[in-house]
């Protein structure tokens, strides 16, 4: 639980990623009419606490500078062109692999998760009155994680068969 609230806590963008993808993932077990494991539905509220505490802060209450939509918007776009957009194309390469090589159905639902997770992160800049350039990082390991998951998956696949 105290990991929980300290993710919750960390950052703006790491916080809301963790939130979104705690919550598909909530959602993608009730989709599968699975149980949600009560821990994790404790772990997402204390996550909201320690966002909250984030949010709450004197340093964020305190801070009063107006926000341009439209030039936030630019900025994560070029930021997302500038610093994501090559990781986020093998992605989608090894998601399309995946679905014509009919890959797990969960092991896709998941890697697509982490990448929805990672552009939560971009997109909570859009409200921001700063976006500084490692607010993409969020992005990049999210979408480094999905990448490997699939590709993971994928050699395995191929492994056995031919071993087969």
């Amino acid at each position: 639980m105290f990991v929980a609230f300290v993710a919750g806590a960390s950052s703006e963008n790491a916080a809301t990623a963790i939130l979104a993808f705690s919550g598909m993932i909530g959602i993608l077990l009730i989709i599968e009419k699975r149980k949600t494991p009560l821990y994790l539905i404790a772990a997402y509220f204390v996550c909201i606490v320690g966002f909250g505490f984030l949010m709450l802060a004197p340093a964020t209450i305190n801070t009063k500078t107006s926000v341009n939509l439209f030039e936030n918007i630019k900025t994560c776009l070029t930021g997302f062109r500038k610093y994501s957009l090559a990781l986020f194309l093998t992605f989608v390469l090894l998601f399309t692999i995946g679905i014509v090589r009919k890959v797990n159905y969960r092991i896709l639902s998941v890697s697509a998760i982490f990448v929805a997770a990672g552009l939560i992160s971009i997109a909570v800049f859009v409200f921001a009155a700063y976006i500084p350039p490692r607010s993409y990082n969020v992005m990049a390991v999210y979408t480094t994680l999905a990448c490997l998951l699939l590709l993971k998956e994928l050699i395995i696949e191929n492994s056995n068969k031919i071993i087969r």
